[in-house]
C-alpha cells in the first residue's frame, strides 16, 4: 500500500496551483475585455494579460516544484537492487591436478667399437671398457643360429695376446671348442659381468657354458675365491701361475670345479697350487684339478681351453621357449 504524501508539501503545492488558476483566469477576462474595446476603437494594453499569465505560470511551475521530489513517494521497488542481492560467484571446480612428467627414457647402450682382430677373431670394446673377443667360427654362416659358450678372463695385458692365440689354435686343431672371450679390467675381478652389456652376443645363457679363468698373482686368487664364494655363477674356474696365500673361503657342496695350472719351472707357485688343492679336499667333496710342470706357456693357455672344452657345454642352437 502507497504511503500519504507529507501535509506540508500538499498544502504548498495546492495553494501555488490555485493561484496558477486564478491568474490564468484573470488574465483571460483581461484579454477578452481588451478585444472587446477594439470595435470601439478604444486604446489596447497588454501589458495587464502578459503579467497575469507570467505569474500564473511562476505559479504553476511552483506548485510542480515542490510535488517533483515526491514523485515516487509511497511506490514499491519493482525489484532489489544488485546492492541488496548479493551475487554468489560461480563454483569452480578444482584445477586438475598436473600430469606426472614421463620417466625420461634410458639411452640404449652405446654399440660395441671393433678395435682389432688378433687371432683371426674379432676384438670389440662394450661401453663400459670391456673387451670381448669373438672368435672366427662365430662369424661363420654354418654358426649364424649357434649361441657359443663364454669365458670370463681377468688377465694381464701383456698375456692377452698369447691367451687368445692359443685359445684360436686349439679350436683350429678340433681339440676345444671355440669360447667368446670377454676380458674385464683385472681390478674388477669377482664383479660380475653385467648381462645387459653381453644381450647383443649369441653367447649361450646356462650356467654349464660359462667359465671364469684368472692369470697372474693377482687375478688367479681372486677368481679361486669367487669360484668359491659364489659356486652359481660359473660351471668351471681355471686360476694359472699363482701363489695362494689366504685359506679358502668357506663353501658348499655344489662349488665350482676348480683346475689350479703352473707353467714348467715355477716349484714355488706349484707348490702354493698343491697346498691349497689338499685344503680344498679336506674342507669337503669336490674337483679340484692341478696342471704343473707344462712348457711353452702357450701351451698351458691351449690346455685350459681343452679343460673348458671338457667340462662346459659347446657351441649350440638356443632353446626357445
Amino acid at each position: 500500500m502507497a504511503a500519504p504524501l507529507p501535509l506540508f508539501p500538499l498544502l504548498t503545492a495546492a495553494l501555488a496551483a490555485a493561484t496558477a488558476t486564478a491568474l490564468a483566469l484573470s488574465a483571460l477576462r483581461h484579454w477578452w475585455a481588451e478585444r472587446a474595446g477594439r470595435p470601439y476603437e478604444l486604446p489596447v494594453n497588454r501589458t495587464g494579460t502578459a503579467v497575469r499569465a507570467s505569474a500564473a505560470a511562476l505559479a504553476a511551475a511552483a506548485a510542480a516544484a515542490v510535488l517533483y521530489p515526491y514523485a515516487g513517494w509511497g511506490a514499491r521497488p519493482a525489484h532489489k537492487t544488485a546492492a541488496h542481492t548479493p551475487v554468489r560467484a560461480p563454483l569452480r571446480a578444482p584445477a586438475p591436478a598436473p600430469a606426472p612428467r614421463p620417466a625420461p627414457t634410458p639411452e640404449p647402450p652405446a654399440r660395441p667399437r671393433t678395435i682389432a682382430h688378433p687371432a683371426h677373431g674379432t676384438l670389440q670394446q662394450l661401453a663400459d671398457g670391456t673387451h670381448i673377443w669373438l672368435p672366427e667360427q662365430y662369424g661363420y654362416a654354418s654358426a649364424a643360429d649357434l649361441d657359443f659358450p663364454l669365458v670370463v678372463a681377468y688377465a694381464p695385458k701383456a698375456q692377452v695376446n698369447d691367451l687368445l692365440t692359443a685359445f684360436a689354435a686349439h679350436a683350429d686343431r678340433g681339440l676345444a671348442d671355440p669360447f667368446v672371450v670377454v676380458l674385464p679390467s683385472p681390478d674388477r675381478c669377482g664383479t660380475p659381468t653385467p648381462t645387459k652389456l653381453l644381450d647383443g652376443y649369441r653367447i649361450a645363457p646356462a650356467r654349464t657354458a660359462r667359465a671364469l679363468l684368472g692369470l697372474g698373482d693377482e687375478a688367479a686368487p681372486c677368481a679361486v675365491t669367487e669360484a668359491l664364494t659364489h659356486p652359481g655363477r660359473y660351471e668351471a674356474v681355471a686360476a694359472a701361475s699363482a701363489t695362494y696365500d689366504r685359506p679358502p673361503p668357506p663353501h658348499d657342496r655344489a662349488r665350482t670345479q676348480l683346475l689350479l695350472a703352473t707353467p714348467a719351472g715355477d716349484e714355488a707357485r706349484a707348490a702354493s697350487a698343491l697346498h691349497l688343492r689338499d685344503a680344498l679336499r679336506a674342507a669337503g667333496p669336490g674337483e679340484v684339478r692341478i696342471l704343473d710342470g707344462i712348457d711353452p706357456p702357450r701351451r698351458l693357455l691351449a690346455l685350459i681351453a681343452g679343460y673348458f672344452t671338457e667340462k662346459l657345454d659347446g657351441p649350440a642352437h638356443p632353446n626357445h621357449p
